[in-house]
């Protein structure tokens, strides 16, 4: 046997047909010592993928190696119907490996993926994708617009603060939930924060009184 990979995932982007549970993993088989010559073909390789009931559409990746073995993946719509085979240079398939291979994380991710493409649940799993994407649009033309409306009048600068400590206790039950879930964004509302207060400091400082001023 040789060393059977899915082939160039690793190296090459290209290869984004594959589930991402599987893209770059090895199947841990030993490395042949000497030089593997591919027998089977391209043609080969779809007909052996057809006798083994993988569903159309699908994609071959290519090694460039001919002692690694050709990965052909089903592009399948739902999570749950992703399927992929390992066939070796003799044409023989050498491991079937399906959703319910995977590890409880790596199916929650492929769920994630597919949904978030848009492809778990039909129409309306795209629809909603979609809404989520205008409603991005929309935040950020709104917040442009707020602050053009609330900016210093005749100037640019920042708007004033808002009076009250409930919008401030408002805004926190909004952002905190999402700080956690997201990390990165509360990491960077937190880098954010601290900046703006050190340019406060920095420009709020009283000036030095002159040597001429009376005490």
């Amino acid at each position: 046997a040789g060393a059977w990979t899915p082939g160039p995932a690793a190296a090459h982007a290209a290869h984004g047909a594959a589930p991402w549970a599987l893209q770059g993993e090895h199947l841990g088989h030993a490395a042949s010592p000497a030089p593997v010559d591919r027998a089977a073909t391209l043609d080969a390789a779809v007909r052996t993928a057809l006798a083994h009931g993988l569903p159309r559409p699908f994609s071959v990746a290519l090694s460039d190696d001919p002692a690694l073995a050709w990965s052909v993946t089903h592009m399948a719509a739902k999570a749950e119907q992703q399927r992929t085979l390992y066939i070796d240079p003799t044409g023989q398939v050498v491991a079937d490996i399906g959703y319910g291979d995977f590890a409880p994380a790596a199916q929650a991710i492929e769920w994630g993926v597919a949904t978030h493409q848009g492809r778990q649940y039909g129409p309306l799993n795209r629809w909603i994708m979609l809404a989520g994407c205008v409603s991005i649009w929309i935040l950020a033309i709104s917040g442009l617009a707020m602050w053009w409306i609330r900016r210093p009048k005749g100037r640019i600068g920042v708007p004033p603060r808002p009076v009250g400590r409930r919008r401030y206790m408002v805004l926190a039950a909004v952002v905190t939930p999402l700080a956690r879930i997201f990390p990165l964004v509360g990491a960077s509302l937190i880098l954010a924060v601290a900046i703006d207060l050190i340019l406060q400091r920095l420009t709020l400082r009283p000036a030095a009184p002159s040597s001429g001023a009376r005490p």
